[in-house]
């Protein structure tokens, strides 16, 4: 209890709280908050809070939105801690209660703390909060704050914040040091000198004093956080863009200032921090602080205020501006410029002299819009204290304000009578200054001052670029564009026409044309807005169509027009033989259409050939390029031969005769006369020994003369291979396999076959017989041939003598038979008697084996006893060579 009393005595005038990002992804950004206490050295008379600053460990929460995430302990920076910042002259450092509590002089020493944290992902309300534990003593506000209630038992609290979402993010930074002692009945300014480091836009705020996260400290009336001071009516000022704050204060009080900087990125708030500070009003001051001239030599920019510049956007030059400072109290003055735009060029002359002077330039081209804020501060040597203040000077790059309203009007064609303008909107009492430039970039038209816009007369249709510039200079750019006359005479018509007929006129114009006056070129017109005309003779012809609007605008529409005629000829008027070939003609076109189709080579020729075997009429139709057609006939007499569809190729065997025929004739002539009956008969005989071609020679009517051609082939005659005699035995079949190229058979007698009537029949007589076969093949050649089947009705059984184990087709040894038997026994016997096979069944064989094992090469012996189909006993023994 006896530090928390302690730390809520007056050890403190005030701190800030702010923030630098070091490093990381946006997953795990790293930064470095850094708290700043500003001790009054007096207060160790009272309390020992003061003593423990340099050894205190600072707490600071860090939040995500209400919940907290962890709190740290801060660590001092004894490099920049410590350090005396009372503002007095050199000849009274060292006299202040920094150096003794029992100087007269009050002192200020400025300590900082510092943390790095880590924070895990992205949150659009980080907050980094100092709630004044100490560690070893609390945060206490001085307890005779004038414009606050209770400020005695309150501690201060500091916070700052981040959103990160949009990007890592460093806050403001202070540039101006806080000296918060102000002379009664002074003229005063102050300012943080707040800059970004990450360019960001920034508006400045005054809050109240924070109890901690959503309580605030309860005002005295009529003091508020916007007006926290007591000063002379109308001289307290505070600017929202700049975070100047200029006063006359008129009462002695302490009184806590509590300011707030927000930073903007693209229109989203990306962070804040604080600074609070006691003012102290001091009685018995008459050091005024050092102040600025106004500014001269302003080129490149308009003073839009006593530290404010305005430049027009898109201006391409080079603002410059200087001032003269001095102090009213004919002191030494410093000036200390901080927060300088990037590329600008400063330079102070005559710093600590009596009227030191600042120049400043800086190139604005190309720079978006926006306010760009750096400051001066002004600092005097008045002894025991000095007097300073920070004033921001302000560049704001402004657009061009204003909207107008274009247009235009179109005129009649070729009256250059077009109409364009601009009117501002809403109407304004400001001026303009117009400059109107074509699309070939040439300067039609320059207005120098109205309030009610402009127009341009008597010109063209197109496009045109309007240069706005209003009374400070900013010029903008806008199109007018003076429309091309819409209306438009057409019309569509064929303009390749056939004499004497009806030619239709479709009238294309636009909607807004009327009272149509047309020429044919003929001597004839018309008022119609779709006509109809013929003209009665060819030639070219210039039709015109004129047309107005209902202003009285006229447009002319030419088209040239071609009248042509197609007179045709054709020929020739014949009479022709049959099979003849000619040749047609048709004149006077440029391309034909011959119809019918029959016997033509080509329809479309224009002297086609043709054949004919009748008499036919073709009408044939010629068109020019311009459609236009006419027709004509020609008429063709065909005298017939008669041979059409009487001869043919075909074919005889060999020894065969056929017989001619041809069509009736005058006279008749055949070749060559090989193997022909007459040469000069109608229908002879030929009998030709080998294929030939015989060429028929016809004489008609009139000379007409036919020839054509038969060819007679000579086929290959029947040939038939056939065994002369088979024998079969009981049981036993015969399958006929007649060769040679005949593809129709026929068995006689039927008797003992499976089909007569095929090449290949089964044969199984009962008795001895003769078959005869016929044979003929694809073209009729015929051809005769037998076969004796003679049948032994007793069976015949024998055993070969050798054979090879293993080795197709004897690869065993077995009784070999012809017709049906019964076997009794047949065995084999080695040379020492051993049995080495027996069976029964007739189809079985022996293998060369015994017990599966193939027995060697040598000779065998084996017993045969059976009966044939008649009951016979047939008994045989033999030798058998094994062979391997």
């Amino acid at each position: 209890l006896a530090a928390t009393n302690e730390a809520r005595g007056n050890h403190l005038l005030g701190g800030e709280l702010y923030y630098q990002y070091l490093s990381g992804p946006s997953s795990a950004e790293t930064y470095r908050i850094t708290l700043v206490l500003y001790g009054d050295c007096g207060s160790v008379a009272n309390s020992n809070s003061f003593n423990l600053l340099m050894s205190a460990v600072p707490e600071l929460d860090i939040f995500d939105g209400v919940n907290v995430i962890t709190t740290l302990g801060m660590q001092v920076d004894p490099l920049n801690s410590n350090i005396e910042i009372t503002p007095v002259c050199p000849s009274q450092v060292g006299t202040t209660k920094c150096t003794d509590v029992n100087n007269p002089l009050p002192g200020i020493k400025k300590f900082t703390y510092t943390v790095d944290f880590t924070l895990t992902g992205t949150s659009t309300d980080w907050r980094f909060a100092f709630g004044g534990q100490l560690g070893n003593s609390l945060a206490g506000r001085s307890t005779i704050l004038g414009n606050i209630l209770s400020s005695g038992g309150q501690i201060i609290y500091l916070e700052a914040t981040l959103n990160n979402t949009t990007g890592p993010n460093s806050s403001a930074i202070y540039t101006s040091v806080p000296t918060p002692f102000f002379c009664l009945n002074q003229a005063q300014g102050y300012n943080l000198g707040a800059v970004d480091p990450n360019g960001d836009a920034l508006t400045f705020g005054l809050i109240p004093a924070k109890l901690g996260f959503a309580n605030n400290a309860t005002y005295i009336f009529p003091y508020s956080a916007t007006n926290p001071i007591p000063v002379v009516a109308g001289t307290f000022n505070f600017s929202t863009s700049t975070g100047q704050m200029n006063f006359t204060p008129n009462q002695t009080m302490n009184c806590v200032v509590v300011n707030e900087v927000e930073e903007f990125r693209n229109g989203v708030k990306v962070g804040s921090n604080m600074r609070e500070m006691t003012f102290v009003i001091l009685p018995n001051c008459a050091n005024a602080a050092p102040a600025p001239g106004g500014m001269t030599g302003v080129t490149g920019g308009t003073p839009t205020g006593p530290t404010t510049i305005q430049v027009c956007q898109g201006t391409t030059d080079t603002i410059r501006f200087g001032f003269t400072a001095a102090d009213v109290n004919g002191d030494s003055v410093t000036l200390t410029p901080s927060g300088l735009p990037s590329g600008s060029i400063s330079a102070v002359t005559g710093n600590g002299g009596l009227t030191p002077s600042f120049s400043f330039k800086w190139y604005v081209g190309n720079l978006p819009t926006g306010s760009h804020t750096f400051y001066i501060n002004f600092k005097d040597n008045g002894c025991p204290l000095s007097s300073n203040q920070t004033i921001a000077y302000t560049i704001q790059i402004v657009p061009f304000n204003g909207t107008f309203a274009t247009g235009g009007f179109a005129g009649c064609k070729f009256d250059n009578n077009a109409k364009g303008w601009i009117i501002p909107q809403p109407p304004t009492a400001g001026n303009y200054s117009f400059t109107w430039v074509d699309a070939n970039q040439q300067v039609v038209q320059t207005t120098g001052s109205s309030a009610s816009g402009d127009s341009i007369l008597h010109t063209n249709p197109g496009t045109y670029t309007v240069q706005v510039s209003n009374i400070n200079g900013c010029q903008k750019n806008f199109t007018v564009v003076i429309p091309a006359p819409a209306y438009q005479a057409g019309f569509q018509v064929d303009t390749l026409g056939c004499r004497a007929e009806s030619l239709p006129f479709s009238n294309t114009s636009t909607s807004n044309l009327g009272n149509w006056e047309w020429d044919f070129g003929d001597g004839n017109t018309s008022t119609a807005a779709n006509p109809a005309h013929s003209f009665s003779q060819t030639g070219a012809y210039e039709v015109v169509l004129v047309a107005k609007t209902a202003a009285g605008c006229t447009d002319t529409l030419k088209k040239t027009v071609h009248i042509s005629e197609v007179i045709l000829t054709a020929g020739p008027q014949d009479t022709v033989c049959e099979g003849e070939t000619i040749t047609l003609f048709a004149n006077g076109a440029l391309s034909y259409q011959w119809k019918p189709f029959t016997g033509l080579w080509c329809n479309t020729c224009q002297n086609p050939k043709v054949t004919l075997d009748s008499s036919i009429t073709y009408t044939v139709t010629g068109t020019d390029i311009a459609g236009c057609s006419d027709s004509a006939t020609v008429s063709l007499t065909v005298i017939p031969t008669g041979m059409a569809g009487n001869f043919g190729d075909t074919a005889i065997c060999p020894g065969d005769t056929i017989r001619l025929r041809a069509d009736e004739a005058l006279s008749y002539h055949w070749s060559p006369p090989l193997y022909i009956s007459d040469t000069t008969a109608k229908e002879p005989f030929v009998w030709p020994g080998e294929s030939m071609v015989y060429t028929f020679y016809g004489e008609y009517e009139m000379g007409c003369r036919d020839t054509t051609k038969v060819k007679v082939s000579v086929v290959p005659k029947a040939v038939l291979y056939l065994e002369d005699s088979v024998t079969i035995y009981p049981g036993e079949t015969y399958h006929m396999q007649p060769g040679g190229n005949a593809l129709y058979f026929h068995w006689f007698p039927p008797l003992g076959l499976s089909d007569p009537d095929i090449s290949n029949p089964v044969a199984g007589p009962p008795v001895n017989t003769r078959y005869f076969i016929k044979a003929r093949t694809e073209w009729g050649c015929s051809i005769l041939d037998s076969i004796d089947v003679f049948v032994n009705h007793e069976s015949v059984l024998d055993v070969p003598n050798a054979f090879t184990p293993g080795s197709f087709p004897n690869e065993t040894i077995k009784v070999v038979r012809r017709g049906q038997a019964t076997l009794k026994s047949f065995a084999i016997f080695n040379r020492w008697g051993q049995k080495m096979f027996e069976s029964s069944d007739i189809d079985a064989g022996w293998d060369g084996k015994l017990n599966g094992q193939p027995q060697p090469m040598g000779v065998y012996v084996y017993y045969l006893e059976a009966f044939t189909n008649t009951g016979r006993k047939f008994y045989k023994q033999g030798n058998i060579t094994l062979i391997r």
